[in-house]
């Protein structure tokens, strides 16, 4: 089962986050055979477009830590409000995929460009 945490992102702001990935025993998950990750960012969980692709990257190793990115301009191309997001992780042929992380995320409008 998915861990469920909220996340905001300030819109125009680089966002990046770590995410420790645990099993059912609560033990730190062994990312080696999970090499990809993937993050989606929608409206609603029944849009077919993706509001965002943030860049995810598994540490490949026992650490367990999945990398999450946003760009400022990538975060600047998202329209403030509310959406849902998940996480998935693979194995090296998209096999086996676990979603490993869900929730709402929110996107808070900024006032000041650079």
């Amino acid at each position: 089962m998915a861990l469920i945490r909220n996340i905001s992102i300030d819109q125009g702001s680089t966002y990046n986050a770590e995410v420790v990935i645990y099993d059912d025993q609560a033990v730190v998950l062994d990312l080696t055979n999970y090499p990809n990750a993937k993050m989606q960012i929608k409206r609603n969980y029944t849009s077919i477009n993706v509001t965002a692709n943030p860049v995810c990257g598994s540490s490949s190793d026992t650490t367990g830590i999945v990398s999450i990115s946003m760009t400022s301009a990538d975060t600047l191309a998202i329209p403030a409000g509310r959406y849902v997001y998940d996480l998935i992780i693979s194995n090296a042929d998209d096999s086996e995929i676990i979603r490993v992380l869900e929730g709402i995320a929110t996107v808070a409008p900024g006032v000041t460009t650079i």
